[in-house]
């Protein structure tokens, strides 16, 4: 993640809590974990457990844009209401946008380390199954 420019990676929990200011968190049922510390997240993932956990890991009072597309799924929503989390929606990005990030393109280094899978256009079938089952973070289709 630092090579593609993250400012910090936390790896666990005490390092969230020491390098974000964050609360740790035991629960007696359920998951530990921390509360709070960002101003902000964004959750491109768009997965259940993604959510959950950035929904917590958002400081009282942040924010947190929906970035990733869940589709239909049960989700808790007490750290919104009770800790006064706004939830952001983002549905996909402007053609504007786009070209912006195309013209970074150049300027950034080690872009081909996020190909985890690369299939040939007849094998296209399994390139799809592989992203279905989250088995790779970036999947290419070649002719």
């Amino acid at each position: 993640a630092i090579e593609f420019g993250a400012d910090k990676v936390l790896e666990n929990i005490e390092t969230a809590v020491e390098g974000i200011g964050a609360k740790a968190y035991k629960s007696i049922i359920g998951t530990s974990g921390f509360r709070g510390g960002f101003d902000a997240l964004i959750d491109a993932a768009g997965s259940r457990a993604s959510l959950a956990q950035a929904s917590w890991a958002v400081r009282e009072g942040g924010k947190l844009i929906l970035l990733g597309s869940p589709g239909q799924m049960r989700q808790d929503f007490s750290p919104y209401w009770f800790r006064e989390v706004k939830l952001l929606g983002s549905y996909i990005y402007s053609n504007d946008d786009f070209a912006k990030a195309v013209k970074l393109l150049p300027r950034l280094n080690g872009l081909e380390k996020l190909v985890t899978d690369k299939f040939r256009l007849h094998d296209w079938r399994r390139a799809i199954k592989t992203v279905v089952k989250r088995g790779g973070i970036k999947v290419v289709l070649r002719p």
